[in-house]
This record gives structure tokens, C-alpha cells and sequence, in this order.
């Protein structure tokens, strides 16, 4: 059960981008139907070897988030709930300032 928690960490990001990957591919806003084609649509100054970089580049910005996102993850779940309580019993209680006694007489 714990292990379908850890991995419904990543179904946000994994949904958002599908989401916005189906509304982008399935619209063209610059086109009407039946009145502005395809062909009409498409850029003279855009060509197939700047879309194919610019995909590549998204593509790799987003993947090396995603990697990033998911060994944080993991780093963080490997830990376990108990690292949180550990941690807070070794920190030493703040002392008040107040206590030096520069106030006191």
C-alpha cells in the first residue's frame, strides 16, 4: 500500500503534462475549419530542423526536471517517517537570550 502512495507522488506532474499535451495537439488555434487549411497555417519562418530542435530542447529540460524531481523523491522516502522524529531529538533546544543574565540583577 505505501508503495502506491510513493509512486501517486508523481501522478500530478504526469497528469498535467498529459493534460497539456493532449489540448496542445489537438487544437490549432490559428486554423478555422473549413474556412483556414493546414496548409495556410503553417509559418514561412518556421522550419522543420528549428521545430525539431526546439522539441529536443524541451524535451530534455523536462526530462532532466523530471529525473531531478524523482531522485529527490526517492531520497526523501528512503528516509522514512522515522528520520523526521530522529532529527528533532537530536536538535538541542533554543535557549532564550534573555537567560545570560544581562538583565537580571
Amino acid at each position: 500500500m505505501l508503495w502506491t502512495v510513493g509512486a501517486m507522488t508523481f501522478a500530478p506532474f504526469i497528469a498535467n503534462t498529459c493534460g497539456w499535451l493532449v489540448t496542445e495537439l489537438g487544437r490549432y488555434p490559428w486554423t478555422v475549419y473549413g474556412m483556414f487549411k493546414m496548409e495556410d497555417s503553417v509559418s514561412p519562418n518556421v522550419t522543420p530542423a528549428s521545430l525539431l530542435f526546439s522539441n529536443i530542447v524541451y524535451f530534455l529540460l523536462f526530462g532532466g526536471l523530471a529525473v531531478v524531481m524523482f531522485y529527490l523523491v526517492v531520497r526523501e522516502l528512503r528516509k522514512g517517517p522515522d528520520q523526521q522524529e530522529e532529527q528533532e531529538k537530536e536538535e538541542e533546544p533554543a535557549t532564550d537570550p534573555f537567560d545570560g543574565g544581562a538583565f537580571n540583577e
